[in-house]
């Protein structure tokens, strides 16, 4: 793995892209004053993202109660037209016997 300098930027000779794109970032880790610790502003955008990310749950979650409880509301609603169709066929029926 031969490396040499290209205008500024280090090129580098037969090493996979798993491997170069390994030592870019340790270069940048270098960079910014260590591994795992971040700056302030890519703190920030990371902790956006999650907030994001779980607002849209949370919608997702909301909208699927809805629709459950939408399903729920129909449901019950062909069961009570149903009851009334029954109960109106009854009354019927009552009215014939009575007569």
């Amino acid at each position: 793995m031969a490396e040499r300098k290209e205008g500024g930027k280090e090129v580098v000779e037969g090493e996979g892209r798993k491997e170069k794109k390994e030592k870019e970032r340790r270069g940048k880790e270098g960079r910014r004053g260590g591994g795992e610790e971040r700056k302030g502003k890519e703190r920030k955008g990371e902790e956006r993202k999650k907030l994001k990310n779980g607002r849209q749950k949370e919608r997702d979650t909301a909208d699927k109660q809805l629709e459950r409880e939408g399903e729920d509301g129909m449901r019950e609603r062909e069961r009570g037209q149903s009851e009334g169709a029954r109960e109106s066929e009854e009354t019927e029926d009552m009215k014939w016997r009575m007569e």
